[in-house]
């Protein structure tokens, strides 16, 4: 699980059909891939092991059967919760149901999901006829017999009107639609200069500013778009960036902590341990 800016920009192997399915794997309890967006929908169906989903501001503890599903522009980040995940994982470019015309599907359902008018639950867990569906279509794409474009088209038009009929959350107005385009473009400027400056002393009155906010604004902005304070994602964005390089460098405890922000050793050693409910020293002692 790699580290990324916030929003992801996604290549796609056949540029003429977008779509995608990964097989991803972790054997690293507490990895995570950190928060960003795209403008594809993406699915993680839990093949086995268990993990943290984080939709906006929806915290999801998803095991094996679960299926979350995320929609374009959601802020996102999955935390390995096991020695042992694997999850498949769909990504759509929903240009792909798109019409050459603009029939009454296109100007009625494709269209207000990709523009995020339509936005869908995050957690379908327990739907026997989406995961039905999903699998039906990772089969299509990792055999690739002829016709298989047509195959997974039709199960994704199948896939789409079972979301319509059954897992809508809300409908968004194209003022609360730019307003979302807007807090995601604030924030992606708060995740590059996080990306950038993690290292340093990063104050709320800092990053308000990159934010183009007030102090107060930017952490209720933060909060009720992330599910989370800036302090605790600053907190854990370090931790992890601790955890990647006491795992893969020789710097001992005292450096490490110094490289990422932290000044007091035993402020750094609790909040390791709290995020990774192992202290750091535990990582040494394994290499």
């Amino acid at each position: 699980m790699k580290d990324t800016n916030l929003r992801e920009h996604m290549d796609m192997p056949d540029p003429t059909f977008p779509m995608k399915v990964l097989r991803c794997e972790s054997i690293d309890k507490g990895m995570v891939t950190p928060s960003h967006w795209h403008e594809h929908m993406e699915l993680l169906l839990i093949k086995k092991g268990k993990a943290h989903i984080q939709c906006n501001k929806n915290g999801i503890y998803v095991v094996k059967g679960s299926l979350v599903l995320v929609n374009c522009n959601d802020i996102h980040s999955v935390e390995n919760m096991c020695s042992d995940l694997l999850f498949e994982c769909i990504i759509i470019d929903m240009s792909l149901l798109k019409s050459s015309f603009m029939d009454s599907t296109q100007t009625k359902f494709i269209d207000p999901v990709i523009n995020n008018n339509i936005i869908f639950k995050n957690d379908i867990t327990g739907d026997r006829t989406i995961i039905k569906c999903l699998e039906n279509v990772i089969m299509e794409y990792r055999q690739k017999n002829f016709g298989y474009e047509l195959a997974i088209k039709a199960g994704l038009f199948e896939f789409i009107t079972h979301l319509m009929r059954n897992h809508i959350d809300r409908m968004l107005t194209p003022q609360e639609c730019d307003a979302r385009i807007r807090t995601l473009q604030r924030f992606k400027a708060v995740f590059e200069y996080v990306e950038e400056n993690y290292s340093e002393n990063i104050t709320v009155k800092d990053i308000s500013r990159v934010a183009n906010l007030s102090p107060y604004y930017f952490c209720r902005l933060f909060k009720e778009t992330t599910g989370r304070s800036f302090v605790d994602f600053l907190n854990s964005f370090r931790i992890n960036k601790a955890e990647q390089i006491l795992r893969e460098t020789d710097m001992n405890i005292t450096e490490t902590a110094l490289a990422c922000g932290f000044n007091d050793i035993n402020y750094f050693s609790r909040m390791f341990k709290r995020y990774k409910s192992m202290p750091p020293s535990s990582l040494r002692i394994k290499r």
